[in-house]
């Protein structure tokens, strides 16, 4: 495949995430260790080869020029299992497709790499960061690559004026010592510093950037930092506000398992998108297809893998891992609510986990519309008590999911060079009056701003008010605070601001 300059060409990449590849050979006997995990995830790994046998002959027939996968090759880090993917990734380099991968929390050093036997589980070998990068050696961590001395982070050139910044954000280190598979995600400081000089290097070459990364760079709803902080990676403000201010502009993420995508305007004025791509082994299994054209404008579009080679019952493959995500997905939204730190109590927890399973089945997705009565019902519920507000204004800005699209859009990037907002933007958000006596009015000209996110604290940071604004005009009544300096928050896809507010 020739492969030239954006300038000169359409560049077609596709996009998929969160593979969880599990080799059947890991599974002795079926039984109650394997079946209790099951029960307890939303992963479709008795179906994962098919799936991503199937996942390798579509991006063949898409035939694209590069073929990113954002984390989570596998279950839990098994060897065998990376060995296998690196297997099937093979098959799409030798048709000439550069491939591109990074970790994701489940793939390195992972405690629970297990072989399963009826009720008994044995350790497996899982992999070091060493191994990964070797077996991974042709799919991104080549000498071709630069690499971070302190993560599995890359940058490399796969066309001449495109470069891909492959962002490590995983914390496999503390696996042993916690005993555990460590869900979150961060930057070091060193990393980071890697990271804004790799991306300044290629805006100083007028490259286009194009990030990889495991975890969600941004928040993908409101609240979603508080609810599942294991999601984003931690201090996301700063991080995204440096990289962006770097030359950032697109972030390939994965993680939640959600179809979902995200724009930021940092505090001084530049753009940075959060494409998340869902899981391929769970409901709808989709993946992304995008046509980067001559003029830089992202056309991204969103398929799904519909048939594999397994028996669905006569079921096509987005019907039947439906039924299986609406058979487990009760299951672990009760066990989430009523475990630590959520602690909520039994009755409440199953009178409002139907509301919430037909929310995340709607999330994942992507372009979640029309609600039932029923979720309507339970997500105001949640928003009047003080212990579930959080929650419930979770599902709100969920359900009201703001532009862009989350499965089909068009971002144009040769309007970001710069980044710069103009005054125009800026004002599109009026806030008055400030100093305040009783009343804050919040007045939004944007339509396509609805949904977002307003918080209120005082200064020692106390959370005093938390709402969804799905109108133009929103107030907040402030008679009831001392005077003094608060804080207002209002954060969106496409906003995300802090003002200090003066009450006398």
């Amino acid at each position: 495949m020739a492969i030239t300059k954006t300038g000169a060409q359409n560049i077609k990449i596709c996009v998929a995430s969160d593979l969880h590849f599990f080799d059947k050979s890991l599974l002795v006997k079926d039984g109650k260790a394997f079946r209790d995990y099951l029960n307890a995830d939303r992963k479709m790994l008795l179906e994962s080869e098919p799936i991503l046998k199937a996942l390798i002959d579509t991006i063949l027939f898409e035939n694209p020029d590069i073929f990113i996968v954002s984390g989570d090759l596998t279950k839990d880090g098994e060897k065998q299992s990376h060995i296998k993917v690196a297997g099937y990734l093979r098959k799409l380099k030798d048709a000439g497709i550069k491939v591109f991968v990074v970790p994701g929390n489940h793939d390195i050093n992972n405690p629970h790499a297990l072989k399963y036997n009826g009720d008994l589980t044995t350790s497996v070998p899982s992999v070091t960061p060493l191994e990964f990068d070797s077996i991974y050696s042709e799919f991104g961590y080549g000498n071709e690559s630069e690499k971070d001395k302190n993560s599995l982070s890359y940058a490399t050139n796969p066309i001449e004026d495109i470069e891909i910044l492959a962002i490590d954000a995983c914390k496999y280190d503390s696996n042993y010592v916690k005993k555990t598979n460590v869900t979150g995600g961060r930057l070091r400081s060193s990393t980071l510093d890697w990271l804004v000089n790799k991306s300044e290097e290629a805006s100083r070459e007028n490259k286009l950037l194009i990030g990889i990364m495991h975890h969600g760079m941004l928040e993908h709803f409101g609240g979603q930092k508080n609810l599942f902080k294991d999601y984003v990676i931690d201090d996301y403000a700063n991080v995204s506000d440096k990289l962006a201010m770097a030359g950032l502009k697109i972030v390939f993420t994965g993680h939640f398992h959600a179809q979902d995508i995200v724009g930021r305007v940092t505090k001084n004025g530049y753009h940075l998108y959060d494409i998340e791509t869902g899981s391929a082994v769970t409901f709808p299994c989709q993946y992304r297809v995008i046509n980067l054209t001559k003029d830089k404008k992202f056309e991204v579009a969103s398929k799904s893998i519909d048939r594999i080679e397994y028996n669905t019952g006569g079921k096509s493959l987005t019907e039947y891992s439906l039924d299986f995500t609406k058979t487990v997905m009760p299951g672990i939204i009760l066990n989430t609510l009523t475990a630590e730190p959520n602690n909520m109590p039994w009755f409440l927890a199953t009178y409002v986990e139907p509301a919430l399973t037909e929310t995340m089945i709607a999330h994942y997705a992507g372009d979640e519309k029309n609600p039932s009565e029923n979720v309507i019902s339970k997500m105001n519920y949640l928003k009047n008590i003080s212990s579930t507000a959080v929650l419930g204004i979770a599902m709100d800005s969920i359900w009201h999911d703001p532009l862009p699209s989350d499965l089909n859009t068009n971002i144009d990037l040769s309007n970001m060079n710069n980044g710069i907002l103009s005054k125009e933007e800026f004002e599109k958000i009026k806030i008055f009056p400030n100093p305040v006596k009783n009343g804050l009015t919040i007045v939004n000209s944007d339509a396509h701003l609805n949904g977002l996110l307003i918080s209120l604290k005082d200064v020692e940071g106390k959370e005093l008010i938390n709402k969804i604004c799905n109108d133009k005009l929103s107030n907040l009544d402030m008679s009831r605070y001392g005077n003094g300096m608060y804080i207002l928050s209002i954060k969106g896809k496409n906003l995300d601001f802090r003002k200090k507010i003066v009450k006398n």
